[in-house]
């Protein structure tokens, strides 16, 4: 019998390369497919060929379109990407019997309430159109039966293009920064939620709920974060706080995001701070 498979859809992205180093020091035998190798608006029929001629027994899905600015001015392509593919794959998996794990975000949330940390009870009720469409999405999946992780800002090695190493990589670069001191999350380091996954797929254990929080136990500022990454490797002198009005937008900011994890082993903010931290250090 052929060698059953994980099929990571999305594998170029950040949460994706991150998956694909953990599977692949893990020896979990899996596919990669992004935009350059799958075709992600391949008709129902070509995408069952796919996942029964590599013998897919999991999809994980890290497929989105994400940036709050970007999903707002193309809408239509944010509506594709984190509402009607995750309905298709939602689709086809349940009708092949191959589980199903689709990525969110606390996006699905108002993200407007102080010091509110949201937990799987909380009712979604998204402001943006990035909001809404992976709310859309999710719709989907539950519908199907299969499973939901949300996640809150990440950082880490693989996130080199989004906010966080964007910031960062400036400092380092020899440039002044402005931080939002008014913005809030609870800010989780990628290799953590790789590693809880791979944990999860080695001892084969069930996903649990439907819905599928995991996040560091840390509610703070996008400003204190920052600042506490750059003083580990002696630039935080070159950070400058301001209010998110600062930084124009054609989107609507939620403020006050962040997510509560479902798990007794919440990932550790102190913890992955000193990971990253050694991660610039290039040790």
């Amino acid at each position: 019998m052929a060698e059953q498979k994980i099929l990571i859809l999305g594998s170029s992205g950040s949460l994706g390369k991150a998956l694909v180093a953990q599977f692949t020091v893990a020896n979990i035998s899996f596919i990669e497919a992004d935009r350059k190798i799958f075709d992600f608006e391949l008709d129902d029929s070509k995408i069952i060929q796919i996942l029964k001629e590599n013998n897919i027994y999991l999809i994980l899905n890290c497929v989105a379109m994400i940036g709050l600015d970007k999903c707002n001015k193309d809408r239509r392509g944010a509506l594709w990407a984190n509402c009607y593919f995750p309905q298709k794959i939602a689709d086809i998996s349940k009708s092949l019997n191959i589980n199903l794990v689709h990525f969110s975000t606390d996006n699905v949330f108002s993200c407007d309430q102080k010091e509110l940390i949201y937990d799987y009870c909380n009712t979604p009720c998204p402001l943006t159109w990035y909001g809404v469409t992976k709310y859309l999405g999710e719709k989907a999946v539950i519908a199907s039966k299969q499973t939901i992780i949300r996640l809150p800002m990440l950082f880490g090695p693989t996130n080199e293009n989004q906010l966080i190493s964007k910031l960062i990589y400036s400092l380092k670069s020899g440039h002044r920064i402005r931080v939002s001191k008014d913005v809030y999350n609870t800010p989780t380091y990628t290799p953590d939620v790789s590693e809880w996954l791979c944990h999860q797929v080695i001892n084969q254990k069930s996903w649990g709920e439907p819905v599928i929080h995991l996040s560091a136990d840390r509610l703070i500022s996008l400003y204190d974060f920052v600042y506490k990454l750059a003083d580990k490797i002696n630039l935080a002198e070159n950070i400058d706080g301001v209010l998110g009005d600062d930084f124009p937008s054609s989107e609507y900011k939620p403020r006050h995001g962040g997510l509560k994890a479902d798990y007794k082993n919440t990932f550790s903010f102190d913890g992955s701070i000193l990971k990253f931290t050694n991660f610039l250090q290039g040790t």
